[in-house]
């Protein structure tokens, strides 16, 4: 295993090991993440993390979360993302105040506070309401 700043061939075989059953086990594989799952075991061995199971473990935690993302990112894709902002949006309203806040990004998104034209029938001031 790595004793120095080298990469041993021992080290070399374990990681194509590890790569190996990364391309076979994932249906989605694209030369981006066999980069970074690559940088991640060599990143990982360098810092002492040299037994197999504990890269396993590691690389199958680090391979889920970019699953989620990759499921997150899709579902905000196909819900609208950030083309669900209304037709009248003015880009001068981009920072919606306080009472117009939202816990979720998500909900920021389908709920941005629009500016109420000035004045109505009712002789209000101007406000913020949702379109």
């Amino acid at each position: 295993m790595m004793s120095s700043g080298y990469l041993t061939s021992q080290d070399l075989q374990l990681i194509d090991t590890l790569l190996a059953e990364h391309r076979t086990g994932s249906g989605n594989r694209t030369t981006e993440t066999e980069l970074r799952t690559g940088r991640l075991l060599i990143d990982l061995m360098s810092n002492g993390v040299q037994e197999e199971d504990q890269l396993r473990q590691k690389l199958r935690h680090h391979l889920e979360s970019l699953r989620s993302t990759e499921i997150a990112l899709s579902e905000w894709e196909n819900e609208g993302g950030a083309s669900y902002l209304p037709r009248h949006y003015d880009s001068r309203h981009r920072i919606a105040p306080l009472g117009c806040m939202r816990s979720s990004a998500a909900s920021a998104v389908r709920e941005t506070c629009v500016p109420e034209h000035d004045g109505d029938h009712t002789g209000r001031k101007s406000g913020f309401s949702l379109p």
